[in-house]
């Protein structure tokens, strides 16, 4: 058997074994009942969508006076100060902030969110506002896909 067969074999035990492991488990999400939504939580949801979509909009007809990187981190920035005393009502203050959690909150901050908005919003400038828009929904589904294939999670209720 050639070497290209024996790849293709294995490809497809692969794509057969997920295909199973997949649909065995999204038939068990939707025979599930559905929890209740809670009023609140889709009131914030349509509230953060709705701010997003704006913000998408009016980024690409308001172009910034500053380069990518500055707007970036002034809207962070802001954000965060808006952000600050609804966290320390709600959760209080640190109370021990260990070695890890700095390099956890450095990591966060410069790739996880500085990054990927310097990234995002050079695609809103790239794109038509409503096909940047799109892109937002896929987060979701590649999170789920990356925790399903590399990790095994599974939805559960």
């Amino acid at each position: 058997m050639t070497t290209q067969g024996s790849q293709h074999i294995k490809l497809s035990i692969v794509q057969t074994k997920f295909q199973k492991r997949f649909s065995n488990r999204l038939v068990e999400v939707l025979s599930n009942p559905l929890p209740q939504l809670d009023t609140i939580g889709v009131i914030a949801a349509l509230a953060g969508a709705g701010a997003r979509g704006l913000g998408t909009v009016l980024v690409k007809k308001w172009q910034p006076p500053v380069s990518l990187m500055v707007f970036t981190a002034w809207q962070l920035a802001i954000g965060g100060f808006m952000l600050l005393p609804i966290a320390l009502i709600t959760e209080g203050p640190f109370t021990q902030v260990t070695r890890t959690n700095l390099w956890g909150f450095i990591y966060l901050g410069l790739i996880g969110t500085g990054l990927a908005y310097a990234l995002w919003f050079r695609g809103i400038n790239k794109l038509m506002p409503i096909a940047a828009s799109y892109l937002g929904l896929l987060s979701p589904v590649v999170a789920t896909l990356i925790g399903y294939v590399f990790f095994l999670n599974f939805f559960h209720y």
